[in-house]
């Protein structure tokens, strides 16, 4: 029974109508089906709302859940601690590294300069004489020394060849000492040399009483395996001092000892101690002694190793090098025409004058190569340096000739040829 054709027209044909119960029923059912859905949706709605409410606070209530979210945070906080340790794992190992990559840099740098230090040109810079210093080199020599007779001027003499000194107290009295500085670190090593400087009259004395060798060996056994070296200073001046007080006294004793008795004397200590002696005459004499031999103590670990090489036989496939005749050159190039020359004189019977000719022709080796290439047969190219004119002496007696053929030939075999045993004197 449908009841979507019920009206109601008005209130006063309501209750007049029959059937008015029925429609009220009627009307309230539609009006109860309408708002039914949106009833039980707010009924939904809030019991949705009530369920929510209950199950938080049952979940609030729950230790288990209290438990487990304690130990969610406990787990966040652990990450994070591990994060950072990680982290901070990282950044130290990344500074070790660096740190490694910087001493091993360090390292090839100082062996480096260790082997640039044995060089002749470098050495010198690491010597230390004990009293003499300069940017690299000290030289220190004992007060006594500037106390010896004619050496009162030693100071200047010694600024003059460019080294600062600084005086010192020695064990010994009157010596010099060598110390070698080590490369990457603040420490020095001695040398096994050492000098001892003693005035002529002293030793005059030493040898007249016949203790000049003991006392000098006393003083080498003190310092064990050095190489002791004797300096006798003002010796002429001493003999002829001697002379002329032998000619006013008319005393023949008044000289304390002959030459050759000295002499003597001096030839047993080299025998029998193995100390040999110098004679110097002033501060000048002295200054240029202890630079010559600053140089030597600043060369001996490269001309030992040098030696070592060579006794060993790895350089019997090489020239063996020497410092005969050497032309340095620099990272400026400067140097390279005077190492030009001097191998242009290298071949036989070449002097000056004929590398001096040569090269003005042709500046450097490379030139020549280039005018040898240029040439059209090996007959030009062997006679391309035979007419240069060469030049002797200056003046009205100078004279000029020129190169010839068989020195131009010899120049083109040697930088043109590919067999290496080919000899320049050959045909």
């Amino acid at each position: 029974m449908s009841f979507d054709c019920i009206t109601l027209s008005s209130d006063s044909s309501r209750h007049s109508s029959p059937n008015h119960d029925f429609d009220i029923v009627a009307e309230n059912t539609r009006t109860l089906s309408d708002l039914s859905p949106v009833r039980r949706r707010e009924n939904a709605f809030s019991l949705s709302d009530s369920e929510s409410d209950s199950k938080s606070q049952s979940n609030a209530d729950d230790p288990v859940l209290k438990r487990s979210g304690a130990s969610a945070s406990s787990n966040v906080e652990f990450n994070t601690k591990v994060r950072k340790r990680a982290v901070k794992a990282r950044d130290e190992e990344k500074e070790r590294r660096k740190a490694m990559k910087l001493a091993e840099k360090e390292a090839v740098q100082a062996k480096k300069m260790f082997q640039r230090s044995l060089q002749p040109g470098e050495c010198m810079k690491v010597i230390i004489v004990l009293s003499l210093t300069d940017k690299y080199i000290t030289a220190e020599i004992d007060e006594e020394v500037f106390n010896l007779p004619s050496m009162m001027n030693l100071e200047e003499s010694l600024l003059n060849k460019e080294l600062r000194f600084s005086i010192v107290s020695g064990d010994v009295k009157a010596t010099v000492t060598w110390m070698r500085d080590v490369i990457g670190s603040k420490e020095k090593n001695a040398e096994d040399r050492i000098l001892l400087c003693v005035s002529a009259e002293e030793v005059a004395n030493l040898a007249k009483s016949g203790i000049l060798a003991s006392h000098v060996g006393s003083i080498k056994d003190f310092y064990k395996e050095k190489y002791l070296t004797l300096v006798i200073c003002g010796l002429e001046e001493y003999f002829k001092s001697m002379k002329h007080k032998k000619k006013g006294r008319g005393d023949k004793e008044s000289c304390l000892i002959s030459r050759q008795c000295l002499e003597e004397s001096l030839l047993n200590l080299q025998l029998v101690y193995g100390i040999g002696y110098r004679v110097v005459e002033n501060s000048t004499e002295l200054a240029s002694l202890l630079c010559m031999l600053t140089k030597a103590v600043a060369e001996t670990p490269f001309k030992r190793d040098k030696q070592e090489r060579e006794a060993s036989g790895l350089l019997d496939w090489f020239a063996r090098g020497d410092s005969k005749d050497c032309v340095r050159v620099d990272s400026s190039g400067n140097g390279c025409s005077l190492l030009w020359r001097q191998q242009l004189r290298q071949f036989n019977n070449v002097g000056l004058d004929v590398a001096e000719a040569i090269a003005s022709s042709y500046p450097s080796p490379q030139a020549l190569i280039k005018a040898y290439k240029k040439c059209d047969s090996i007959a030009e190219a062997q006679g391309l340096l035979q007419n240069i004119p060469v030049r002797r002496g200056c003046g009205p007696l100078s004279s000029t000739r020129k190169v010839g053929p068989e020195l131009s030939r010899k120049v083109h075999i040697y930088f043109t040829s590919t067999n290496g045993n080919q000899f320049l004197s050959g045909s």
